[in-house]
């Protein structure tokens, strides 16, 4: 009888500390388009640490769960969309927060790259047999 009631007594005061932890999901899309953006990276971040992440999934989805309260930053990046921050979210405990961030298309100036050019090569291909030596011109190709 004592046991019960002590196994009751834990239990009854072990419940408030389920729940004490928060949960962000949402969606990521792409402005332009409204296309859901696959596998785009999920950064919770505290004090400028890393705290957790996720990925999206094949419908753009994400979800971290387990968060405990306190003040945050979540980050989103993918590849040729611009970086997401949304900065000071205050997360209280047992809190469920949804947010649908919009990444938008970064564009790059592309005139300053440089442009390879490949050279011709050094022997032909449909000339080259084993153990046989060749001599090349001036421009790389094989004198017969």
């Amino acid at each position: 009888m004592k046991r019960g009631i002590l196994l009751m007594l834990v239990g009854v005061l072990s419940l408030p500390i389920f729940g004490q932890t928060a949960t962000i999901e949402g969606t990521v899309t792409e402005k332009e388009s409204g296309e859901v953006v696959l596998f785009a990276n999920v950064v919770l971040l505290q004090d400028g640490a890393v705290v957790t992440g996720a990925s999206t999934d094949f419908d753009g989805n994400f979800r971290i769960s387990g968060i405990e309260a306190g003040v945050y930053d979540i980050r989103l990046n993918y590849i040729g969309l611009r970086e997401f921050l949304l900065t000071g979210l205050e997360i209280v405990a047992g809190e469920a927060i949804k947010i649908n961030p919009q990444l938008e298309a970064e564009y790059w100036d592309c005139c300053c790259l440089p442009i390879y050019v490949p050279s011709p090569p050094l022997i032909d291909q449909e000339d080259m047999y084993l153990g046989m030596t060749f001599k090349l011109d001036k421009r790389g190709r094989v004198i017969r």
